[in-house]
């Protein structure tokens, strides 16, 4: 299964957070959406920044650890 995030830049303002998670939540109401998420092993889920981070902060560490024990670096 894929996850995906959104975050804003810290000190986003509460309006812009609340328009746009109004616009994703929308987005992932669309029956083309849903389904394309659905076919790449995705389930749509709308969810605010504390749920988000308890979800996302685990992944992230674990995979970050990961690319750590695997000496990847990052080039720009």
């Amino acid at each position: 299964m894929y996850f995906f995030g959104l975050w804003a830049p810290k000190n986003t303002p509460q309006p812009i957070i609340d328009k746009l998670h109004t616009e994703i939540e929308k987005a992932l109401a669309e029956p083309t959406v849903i389904a394309r998420i659905t076919a790449n092993a995705g389930e749509p889920c709308t969810c605010r920044s504390p749920t988000l981070n308890r979800t996302s902060r685990p992944r992230i560490a674990k995979w970050a650890d990961v690319v750590k024990r695997a000496g990847i670096a990052i080039q720009n």
